[in-house]
């Protein structure tokens, strides 16, 4: 059943999500407008361990990830980059 409702103080999250992703899919290639993209990637650390490090579709191979990869390398101390064999960019990133 389709259910159609006003939006919610809780859904600003999801509708911004939708919003991003829909000009990145549709537009960017055509206004390449970065305005929309303030945070073009983001690593998560753990202590001196990368838990998370993640670049928007787009942006990957314009170096963002290896900037990322630095900091955390030279103001973090880290030592050890895990990788799944099967992640080819991330195995790249060296």
């Amino acid at each position: 059943m389709d259910f159609i409702r006003s939006a919610l103080p809780r859904d600003a999250s999801r509708i911004a999500e939708i919003i991003i992703t829909n000009y990145r899919v549709n537009f960017y290639l055509f206004f390449k407008n970065d305005k929309f993209y303030v945070v073009k990637g983001l690593i998560c650390l753990k202590g001196a361990e990368i838990e998370k490090l993640y670049v928007e579709p787009q942006f990957q191979g314009q170096g963002i990830g290896a900037k990322l990869l630095s900091f955390a390398c030279t103001r973090k101390n880290l030592q050890f980059l895990y990788v799944l064999k099967y992640n080819k960019r991330a195995i790249a990133l060296n």
